[in-house]
Parts: structure tokens; C-alpha cells; sequence
């Protein structure tokens, strides 16, 4: 318990609880132990913190631990047995893990909204592809319709532009035909 208290046997052999650790007190134990004592019935506790000084600073330890009461002869409690374990490593971890959870909820909450903002994108833009084919199948029936139906009045219009070339090379009476001409 020595070792757990960071004090040497020399600092807490005889000495009543809360002088060989003055910073206990003040934090619930001497309730704890009165209660023990008063009703003979068992404390335990779990992972119950409490500050002390150990290596010159002062930490906080948590402890699973059982006030015992220890009865006399007559059945009269005399006094109170402590087992107790330093349980502050695996505080501590367990702390971490559940800090790292807490953070691994919200990036989880966080890409879950991401996702749904993704999907509704993908869904517009699906939305926006089909109207932008249709657009595109609607353009080509319109150029096709459009070549066909212009195609006529440009031949018709290129037949116009070839008959002056044609007069050009016929032949009008009184005049000499030029060489080479045809006929």
C-alpha cells in the first residue's frame, strides 16, 4: 500500500489514516469509513477517484477498493480492512478509447451527412445528364430535319447559280463564237 501511496513505511507505520496522507482528507473517505464502521456493512467502490502527492506532484488515482469491517470477538466492528488496487492505467485508457469513439461518432455522423449530400449531387446530376441527352437527341432529330429540308431549296439554288454560268458559254447568234467553245 506503501508503494501505491508513493510514502515509505517509515512515513505511515502507526499513524492514523489521514495523517500519514493529509490530502486524502476532505475528500469523502472519512465518511466512507464512518459509515463502515457505524453499520458493519461493506464499501466498495469502483474506479473512485482521489488525489494525492506521490514523486512531488500531486495526481489524481482512481481505485477499486472494499472497506471491510472487522468484527471483535463480541461482533463489535473494531475495525475496517482496505483492499484496494490502483486502477488509474486502465482509467486512463479506457478515457482515451471512449474520447477516440466520441470523435469516431462524429466523423461517422460527419461522412454520413457528406454521403447523403453526395447522393442527392449524384441524383441531380443524373437528373441533368438524362435532360441534357434528351436535349441532344432532340438537336440531332433538328439538324437532321433541318439538312433534309434545306437540302432541296439549295439544290434548287445551285441549279440558279449554274444556269447564267451555262448561258455564258452558248452561243448567241451574230456573234463569233470564241475559240475553243463548245458548241
Amino acid at each position: 500500500m506503501c508503494a501505491i501511496w508513493g510514502r515509505t513505511a517509515e512515513q505511515v507505520l502507526g499513524k492514523p489514516l489521514f495523517e500519514a496522507l493529509p490530502e486524502a482528507a476532505g475528500q469523502g473517505f472519512e465518511e466512507l469509513l464512518n459509515g463502515v464502521l457505524a453499520t458493519g456493512v461493506p464499501y466498495v467502490a469502483n474506479e473512485l477517484p482521489s488525489t494525492l502527492d506521490r514523486a512531488g506532484h500531486r495526481d489524481t488515482v482512481y481505485w477499486n477498493f472494499v472497506y471491510q469491517p472487522l468484527p471483535d470477538a463480541d461482533g463489535r466492528i473494531t475495525g475496517i480492512t482496505v483492499v484496494a488496487t490502483d486502477v488509474s492505467e486502465q482509467v486512463r485508457a479506457r478515457q482515451v478509447l471512449e474520447k477516440l469513439g466520441q470523435e469516431l461518432a462524429t466523423a461517422y455522423a460527419t461522412l454520413r451527412v457528406a454521403h447523403v449530400d453526395t447522393e442527392l449531387a449524384n441524383a441531380a446530376l443524373c437528373e441533368s445528364n438524362t435532360h441534357l441527352m434528351r436535349t441532344n437527341a432532340d438537336l440531332d432529330s433538328f439538324v437532321y430535319a433541318a439538312s433534309h429540308d434545306l437540302k432541296l431549296p439549295v439544290l434548287n439554288l445551285a441549279g440558279l447559280f449554274d444556269e447564267p454560268a451555262a448561258r455564258r458559254h452558248l452561243h448567241r447568234p451574230g456573234r463569233r463564237r470564241p475559240p475553243g467553245a463548245p458548241d
